[in-house]
């Protein structure tokens, strides 16, 4: 996971992921795991091993949703295991 620079324009809570150089989803909203699924619904195959940026900080919630992502593929996010 990386961060989106402070001095970014993008004030609401917002997820980035980059695979290979493209961006392959993007979503801003209230609430950081709301945008990050929605960002990686986007594009849920190029998502996975994807990287993953936020421009706030990722809680324990968050971490874990991203690992099961990671560990089950890109049918498992949005799941609310964990």
């Amino acid at each position: 996971m990386c961060s989106i620079p402070p001095s970014s324009h993008v004030q609401e809570p917002t997820c980035v992921i980059v695979k290979h150089t493209n961006p392959c989803g993007v979503a801003s909203r209230g609430d950081l795991m709301e945008a990050y699924r929605l960002a990686v619904r986007a594009d849920p195959i190029s998502a996975f091993g994807g990287i993953v940026a936020f421009n706030r900080p990722v809680d324990a919630e968050l971490a874990r949703e991203i690992r099961e992502f990671r560990w089950g593929g890109p049918r498992s996010v949005g799941s609310g295991g964990g």
